[in-house]
């Protein structure tokens, strides 16, 4: 079971780009590259640096051979009314998000230009079934620590975890004895 956990941040890195008329779109926010050739632009590389979604802020750094539309996904929770957009420290502009994808463009020009994008975001509270709340910041969602339980005991037999200190007695001493357990991790030389 722990060798598939690995999988999930890869796969979101793959598909955190996606094509889009005459352009490439950022789907999932985080910090990735992306290097690809789009028809009738050329080959374009994009650098997302982020510390999203600890941050409310990305900076991309592109490079592309042609100009082309750069489109950034505005997550339902987000105030697009508070949000901006700066393209080579020029003043920043409130985002508008297609209403069909949540994507708002950005028509970028040839060759290197820097993107700051800050995305809005502020405290919500959502009423559950139960009665309880949850209470999110941005996507982050915020939870009460459950304490812990600590107990401890004797080495046992994985089969028998009732075992009395008869049955552990073998363990009470084996720091004294450790080194015979360990007698074959020594050097051994074989004829040639």
């Amino acid at each position: 079971m722990a060798n598939i956990n690995h999988r999930g941040y890869p796969k979101f890195v793959v598909n955190s780009w996606s094509r889009a008329p005459k352009g490439l779109a950022h789907v999932l926010l985080g910090p990735s590259i992306v290097t690809t050739t789009i028809p009738t632009v050329g080959q374009v590389t994009i650098r997302c640096e982020t510390n999203y979604p600890f941050s409310d802020t990305l900076v991309y750094t592109v490079d592309s051979a042609a100009a082309f539309d750069l489109y950034l996904r505005i997550p339902s929770w987000a105030n697009p009314s508070k949000s901006s957009v700066s393209v080579n420290k020029s003043s920043n502009s409130t985002v508008s998000p297609d209403l069909a994808t949540g994507l708002h463009r950005i028509s970028l020009p040839q060759g290197k230009s820097t993107v700051n994008f800050y995305i809005s975001s502020s405290v919500r509270v959502e009423t559950r079934s139960s009665g309880a709340v949850s209470v999110y910041v941005g996507n982050l969602l915020y939870a009460l620590d459950v304490g812990e339980e600590v107990t401890t005991h004797l080495p046992h037999s994985w089969w028998d975890h009732n075992q009395t200190s008869e049955g552990t007695r073998d363990f009470e001493h084996v720091h004294e004895v450790k080194d015979s357990y360990f007698n074959h991790t020594k050097p051994v030389c074989f004829p040639s």
